[in-house]
């Protein structure tokens, strides 16, 4: 099926010339041949990038089952997970990886490396997480 066709559920029809109508031929007949022969080949063109697309899907897609010999190992990430009103919830840092001084012009500034592997003020993390520097 054609881009066209499946967006718009018809047929795409394009006039091969813009002529008034009436008795008049709109093109000649080679043209109108040359045309559709085009249009075939597109289509065919994307009916056998379509076949390609969907079977290497299909080829990396595994279904599971299991039956009730197996071992099966679950991860869980998190013990408890307190979420708020909009299915979010807040990340807490779970240990001090490292620590830097970062030099300004004027002023240095401590830098906690947090589990998460980000780089935090050491200020900052004291205030909102002090049970980490005790």
């Amino acid at each position: 099926m054609a881009p066209f066709e499946a967006l718009y559920g018809a047929p795409c029809t394009i006039p091969t010339c813009w002529n008034e109508a009436g008795e008049k031929l709109l093109a000649k007949p080679e043209i109108v041949e040359d045309i559709e022969a085009k249009f075939k080949e597109i289509r065919e063109h994307m009916r056998v990038a379509q076949l390609r697309q969907q079977q290497y899907t299909n080829h990396r897609q595994k279904p599971l089952e299991f039956i009730k010999v197996d071992m099966v190992m679950l991860k869980i990430s998190m013990s408890e997970v307190e979420v708020d009103e909009k299915l979010s919830y807040p990340e807490k840092p779970e240990k001090i990886l490292d620590r830097k001084i970062k030099k300004l012009r004027n002023k240095e500034i401590i830098q906690v490396e947090v589990k998460r592997m980000t780089w935090e003020s050491e200020n900052e993390m004291r205030e909102k997480y002090p049970y980490l520097f005790g």
